[in-house]
């Protein structure tokens, strides 16, 4: 039990950042160009004529759309179950589950630090392999996805999202610490 809610809170914390991520206001600081600003409101749930992108392109968007309100609603169930299994176990078990996740969350992240600083490329590739097996992933060069999302766009948004993970790690290893003091 103590791995299952470990595992609750690393996937808790993952949808948390990636929905922080996915709030206009931040995203906007990376990315404030009006058509990707549309298409992250359209990936948001809310309607906009993408009549500019092509049939590929908006399936990939639905297929990110569908990624994102997978991670919401795990961030919102996530939540609820993290808190029935805080009331319902003892708080020892609770802090020992709240050091294994900084520790999960925490070799995630620096294995993903390294990975995609060393390995940018290849990490893109892996990631839209695993969340895009269809493989309508693959654009053109001229396509309006890559011109609106270049790769340096996604460089930036995955160490901003790993550096999140370690200062969330970093914050669960300081409530550990605190909790198990006392």
């Amino acid at each position: 039990m103590k791995i299952l809610i470990a595992v609750l809170v690393f996937l808790f914390i993952i949808s948390i950042n990636i929905s922080i991520l996915c709030f206009e206001p931040i995203f906007s600081i990376i990315n404030d160009n009006d058509d990707a600003i549309n298409v992250l409101r359209y990936v948001n749930g809310q309607n906009f004529d993408l009549n500019f992108f092509t049939e590929n392109e908006i399936l990939h968007l639905n297929d990110v759309k569908i990624i994102i309100n997978i991670f919401k609603y795990y961030a919102k169930i996530g939540f609820v179950l993290l808190l029935l299994s805080i009331f319902t176990e003892k708080t020892k078990f609770v802090v020992n589950s709240i050091k294994i996740s900084s520790i999960l969350i925490l070799s995630f992240s620096f294995f993903m630090l390294l990975y995609s600083v060393f390995f940018f490329e290849n990490f893109f590739t892996t990631f839209h392999k695993i969340f895009f097996p269809k493989g309508n992933w693959l654009f053109e060069y001229n396509s309006k996805l890559i011109q609106l999302f270049p790769l340096d766009f996604w460089y930036k948004i995955a160490l901003i999202f790993i550096l999140m993970n370690i200062f969330d790690g970093i914050i669960l290893l300081y409530l550990h610490h605190s909790i198990a003091k006392n």
